[in-house]
């Protein structure tokens, strides 16, 4: 069962319990999955559903625990655990739950939904060892951790989603050519979530095919590569721009998690070449003293290059910035809101986000114990669940933030990434056959806006 509903900042498509599927159809499990995204009435939807196939094993993907964001908390578990609740009123069958929002903290997760089992990372193989367990009547443990595994580029959507309300709202078609993080952000659980610190690198021949038949048979034009780092490792990220550019199958692609430590000009020729039209990248902070204590893994020459050659090239890119975290000072903000004001392209959005929202298993997780926070806590809404510099008075960071705000077209809030409108602005861009991410024409949007007095 596909639980995520979220629709901003746009529709993603349900990647991993499609790959679960696919692995389950492959062993001969019988498998149907119930997409939740964009029906009426979730629980009628999985209740006719439970009545229709008799399931032997109900499983739950969920991706997001919460939005991470501290100016407008959202908690996703309470719906999801409320449809627990509605199947355990009508069957006894095993529940399982699994996803990136499970893989943080899964037996957390565990009791907040009220299910059986959870699967911490990857979940192809764990739910064929929870099936066979299942169908034995044998008991299911409380957690069961995914093995790494070969990952399939695009799994077969179609045959267990209708495709065709995402395509409607623009959503690109997602593609993983590599699974696994190998940065150690200290705010970051990607290793946990993919279940693996190492890459795990995808034929590249293997990875043009699929995109090329999904892409020929869903009829997707816009695809969007998931990988946790796109750019890293970087000679396998330069063969595969360079294959998809002998291929030349007339697609967009975006990518998001560019490093700019391996984000050199000839990387990015190498993607315009091969059709991208859209990279983002999260550096954080533009404060060498920052990206060393929080793992980023670049330097701000590096990043200062990136911003540079995405700006000359016309490359359109989405920054995000967090402040706040461990080691934040007066100077450091400074540091990132002049590199910001000076290094950003006014055309290329800038996501600014104050505090660090704290996640069990992370280095941020213990540094925050060290200095008196409460233990964290799955609903975001509960006291000490994000994380602020003694050193910088929240008061006066968030004055400074509006400040750029307001003085910059191209810079927002994370909140503005959740508009009620965006849902209407997909659908209106897939009409219209417009190609790539909405964000790309945020700043122009919102200069237009301010010359009728309409954003203020």
């Amino acid at each position: 069962m596909h639980t995520n509903r979220e629709v901003t900042p746009e529709v993603v498509l349900p990647i991993g319990v499609s790959r679960v599927a696919d692995a389950c159809d492959r062993a001969g499990i019988p498998v149907a999955v119930a997409d939740l995204a964009f029906v009426r009435d979730p629980t009628k939807t999985l209740l006719k559903a439970i009545g229709r196939h008799k399931p032997a094993l109900i499983g739950l993907s969920v991706r997001n625990i919460d939005n991470a964001d501290f100016r407008v908390p959202v908690y996703y578990l309470p719906a999801v655990a409320a449809l627990v609740a509605a199947a355990r009123e009508v069957t006894d069958v095993p529940i399982v739950a699994g996803g990136s929002g499970p893989s943080i903290a899964p037996l957390a997760v565990r009791e907040a939904l009220g299910v059986d089992t959870v699967v911490a990372g990857p979940g192809e193989s764990a739910m064929l060892q929870l099936w066979g367990m299942a169908s034995t009547g044998a008991d299911l443990p409380p957690l069961i951790r995914g093995e790494e595994g070969t990952v399939h580029p695009i799994p077969h959507f179609e045959k267990w989603i209708d495709v065709g309300p995402y395509r409607r709202r623009s959503a690109p078609l997602n593609v993983q050519s590599r699974r696994g993080c190998p940065f150690g952000c200290i705010y970051c659980n990607y290793a946990d979530i993919d279940g693996t610190a190492r890459y795990g690198l995808n034929e590249l021949s293997a990875v043009v095919h699929a995109i090329a038949t999904a892409t020929d048979r869903l009829g997707f034009r816009d695809v969007e590569f998931v990988d946790s780092t796109f750019n890293a490792p970087p000679q396998y990220t330069q063969q595969l721009c360079e294959a998809l550019a002998r291929a030349d199958l007339g697609l967009s692609f975006q990518a998001s998690g560019i490093n700019p430590r391996f984000a050199n000009r000839a990387t990015l020729e190498a993607m315009k070449t091969a059709g991208f039209n859209a990279v983002m990248c999260s550096p954080d902070t533009a404060s060498q003293e920052l990206a060393d204590r929080w793992g980023k893994g670049f330097q701000v020459d590096e990043l200062a290059t990136l911003a540079q050659d995405a700006s000359t090239l016309n490359f359109p890119a989405m920054w995000s910035f967090m402040f706040g975290g461990p080691g934040e000072t007066g100077e450091t903000v400074a540091e990132t809101l002049g590199f910001i004001r000076k290094n950003i392209d006014p055309d290329h959005p800038v996501m600014l986000t104050a505090r660090m929202r704290i996640y069990p298993g992370t280095s941020l997780a213990t540094t925050a114990a060290a200095e008196g926070y409460p233990l964290p806590q799955l609903d975001p809404n509960a006291d000490g669940q994000f994380y602020m510099s003694s050193k910088v008075d929240p008061y006066w960071l968030d004055e400074r933030l509006l400040a750029l705000q307001q003085e910059c077209p191209n810079v927002m809030f994370m909140d503005g990434s959740q508009s009620k409108a965006l849902p209407w602005i997909h659908r209106a861009r897939a009409l219209l056959g417009q190609r790539g991410p909405a964000w790309t024409t945020y700043a122009r949007t919102r200069r237009r806006l301010k010359r009728f007095g309409l954003d203020r």
